[in-house]
């Protein structure tokens, strides 16, 4: 879609706002098979992302069942102590500048569904919107999400904005083959329910990072309310991310997912940590007639 044509449909919605949407219900009978379809989803979109990196073939650790919990809590202590010194937030965190326009409906926690795939936690995310992911076992892809269902009783296009931030630190205490790297980002996913059609479905990458050496790492914070990627090749969508632009026509369910994604080629046994917290205590959503609708 042209950068033109997404203005035009901005413009639209923002001078003539009108239309409502509204909370909608999830099937009873749905269970499990929304969450099971994100992760097919989330995991087919990635599918790629090993072909564009180099594989390592290490040799299989020999370290003790001692010396591996030894070499985790000196992990873990000295990322206390690099966040503690200052080192760890180098990055100012950004203050939560709510960019809710006229005319917009909030949608507010508890949202419909919590998701997690691999080293990630969403547990209790539906009540408070807070999630976060780990960095996974090598070639394997962690991420975490919430999902709220929408409804309208006429079709409508719909600019919906996350409100909230997020947070990432990447960081390494040992030296790592150059061609070891970290990726994590976000992403939207948009899922008709009545037939399981997604509809919308873009992720962007927040951060790229190699050649590990001691204590060296990246980290970064930002509003949910503008995400862009960085610009890398491989499996990733357009550059922004939000705000997203969708149709909703009557009668039709939407499960909305907005998740938090990873990926490594590091080692399990290895010194570094790679972590990526996201808070949506709201979501803003402004809607209007399709500008091409008569």
């Amino acid at each position: 879609m042209s950068d033109e044509y997404i203005k035009l449909i901005r413009d639209s919605l923002r001078s003539k706002s009108h239309g409502i949407i509204s909370r909608g219900n999830q099937p009873k009978e749905s269970g499990d098979d929304d969450v099971n379809l994100l992760t097919k989803h989330v995991e087919a979109r990635f599918i790629g992302l090993t072909s564009h990196c180099t594989t390592i073939h290490h040799k299989a650790s020999t370290i003790s069942l001692e010396q591996s919990t030894l070499l985790k809590s000196r992990t873990y202590n000295k990322l206390n102590d690099w966040l503690r010194t200052g080192a760890g937030r180098a990055a100012p965190i950004r203050s939560l500048d709510l960019q809710v326009k006229a005319g917009s409906q909030i949608i507010s926690p508890p949202y419909d569904r919590e998701w997690s795939l691999g080293v990630a936690d969403a547990f209790g995310a539906k009540a408070d919107g807070k999630f976060l992911t780990l960095q996974p076992k090598p070639y394997d892809i962690s991420a975490a999400g919430v999902g709220f269902i929408l409804q309208s009783s006429t079709r409508l296009m719909a600019e919906i904005t996350p409100q909230g931030n997020y947070q990432f630190s990447v960081i390494s205490f040992e030296n790592h083959h150059p061609d070891y790297s970290s990726l994590g980002g976000l992403g939207v996913t948009v899922v008709q329910t009545s037939n399981n059609l997604t509809t919308f479905s873009n992720n962007i990458a927040l951060w790229s990072d190699s050649n590990f050496t001691p204590f060296s790492g990246i980290n970064g914070n930002g509003l949910l309310s503008d995400t862009a990627n960085i610009g890398l090749f491989g499996p990733f969508g357009s550059d922004r991310l939000t705000p997203f632009t969708i149709i909703l026509e009557p009668g039709e369910n939407y499960l909305i997912w907005i998740w938090a994604w990873q990926w490594t080629n590091v080692p399990d046994n290895s010194s570094f940590l790679a972590m990526l917290n996201v808070s949506i205590p709201f979501i803003s959503i402004l809607a209007g007639i399709p500008p091409m609708t008569k």
